[in-house]
């Protein structure tokens, strides 16, 4: 047992295994032998073996707290998500400070948008090391996509004093100053940020980054370093060779929004007009199932709908290659709930991006971007890494019958009968400190006039 300990740190695996297994043979009854096998198994892919030499461990000792903790590991690498909060919480029961349990049960809810039990177990982690790192990551995200910014700027403070540098942490505070309409170091900031960036730093994502510049060369760099660093191309999948003998094309739409959000409001009715004579159309939903009227329209309008929230990469690819499709389209990019792994993979002969995320993804694995003129120039081409492919509008508008219980007129809003009204109702994290100098200036010059913004956080009404 502590020769096999001994391999294991110096990171001579095969020697640890047959170590470990010699000390089984001597004592079968050995529980530690059998948990650190699973671990010298689980670290070889043979996750079947590990899961056997888990429940060999917990048959010899229920209260062994390290194997519960490591085939929770095992549960939440295989995806077994339910299995693996079992185990946690068993050995959060045996040892209630057991701070990585405390973790990994936090990051699992909050992956299914159980945000209350997650935020539960994030701050049990910090009672437990208030220095803890990742938890301070995880919890500022949280807090962050319920609107809490302020409490999300505490994590923010937080993560800057554990790790000055983390990377994407200026890009992902920026955002935060964003969306609360707080600007006061902005200009600083933006300098910091290109400097950055032209360095090849890892300082924001690249949805960040389209909302504070313009710059098409800079989010390309920007884009690539964050392509490289958390998508590189994967060496598990060989490319796939086009399909020849299938009757129709097979095109597989990938997205974490097939429910009611913009862009599957956008383009709900896409799916029903393909000719179904040359396509076959797939769904892939890899966020959460909401079952909603505009998620019901996709299922109906598509030939195969595929829920694959609880899949792995892997296991998403493996199952778009069964079913050959030909043409992958993500539909989500670099925004919210992104599975890019999935298409560094190779899921399809032809990747393609559209609509989600309008900006290049910076990888060799995309073939092509869906576009117009007015999105994409001409010249701005060179600034793709994709083929660019120019529709005479790559926007589509989706019926959307409305039929509203009472009739609104200005008056209901308090807007005078002569005023002339200005209106943005983009998500407020895109006004920039520029964009609302212009506007005051212009209500300044226009007679009676007013601006109606969309504003959805307490914090940015007063700021603004």
């Amino acid at each position: 047992y502590n020769v096999g300990i001994s391999f294991e740190a110096m990171g001579q695996i095969e020697l640890a295994e047959e170590s470990f297994v010699r000390a089984i043979n001597l004592n079968p009854q050995h529980e530690l032998s059998h948990s650190y096998l699973g671990s010298i198994y689980q670290q070889l892919g043979r996750f079947e073996d590990a899961e056997n030499s888990y429940k060999l461990a917990l048959e010899i000792n229920p209260k062994n707290v390290i194997a519960h903790n490591n085939f929770a590991n095992l549960m939440k690498e295989l995806d077994r998500f339910d299995k693996a909060v079992f185990h946690y919480q068993m050995a959060i029961k045996l040892n209630p400070d057991f701070l990585e349990a405390h973790y990994n049960v936090g990051l699992i809810l909050q992956n299914f948008g159980r945000v209350a039990e997650a935020e539960k177990a994030y701050i049990r982690a910090l009672e437990v090391n208030s220095d803890h790192l990742d938890s301070h990551i995880n919890l500022g995200e949280l807090l962050k996509d319920q609107g809490r910014l302020e409490e999300t700027l505490i994590c923010y403070q937080n993560i800057e004093r554990l790790e000055p540098k983390r990377a994407y942490h200026l890009g992902h505070k920026m955002h935060v100053g964003q969306m609360m309409c707080h600007w006061d170091t902005s200009p600083q900031n933006i300098s910091r940020l290109i400097s950055s960036i032209n360095n090849n730093e890892q300082v924001a994502p690249p949805f960040t980054l389209q909302i504070l510049s313009d710059d098409p060369e800079l989010e390309r760099r920007c884009t690539e370093i964050y392509s490289n660093d958390r998508f590189p191309q994967s060496t598990n999948q060989q490319r796939i060779q086009p399909y020849r003998r299938h009757k129709k094309i097979r095109i597989g739409y990938f997205s974490a929004h097939f429910y009611s959000h913009p862009v599957t409001t956008g383009i709900a009715d896409l799916f029903k007009l393909h000719d179904r004579e040359k396509f076959e159309i797939h769904a892939f939903a890899f966020g959460l199932d909401k079952k909603d009227s505009w998620n019901s329209r996709v299922r109906e309008d598509v030939d195969f709908f595929h829920d694959t929230h609880e899949m792995s990469d892997q296991d998403i690819v493996l199952l778009a290659r069964s079913m050959e499709i030909d043409i992958a389209v993500d539909l989500t990019g670099y925004t919210k709930g992104n599975r890019t792994g999935i298409f560094a993979s190779s899921v399809a002969p032809l990747q393609i991006g559209y609509i989600g995320f309008l900006g290049t993804m910076g990888a060799s694995y995309y073939d092509y971007i869906l576009a117009d003129k007015i999105l994409i120039p001409e010249e701005n081409k060179q600034y793709y890494s994709e083929k660019v492919v120019h529709l005479p509008c790559y926007q589509v508008n989706s019926e959307q019958p409305h039929s509203p219980k009472k009739s609104f007129d200005r008056e209901h809003f308090g807007i005078p009968k002569d005023a002339f009204v200005f209106c943005c109702f983009n998500q407020n994290f895109k006004i920039t400190s520029d964009d609302f100098d212009s506007w005051a200036h212009i209500l300044s010059q226009v007679k009676n006039s007013m601006l109606i913004l969309l504003v959805d956080h307490e914090s940015a009404i007063k700021n603004l």
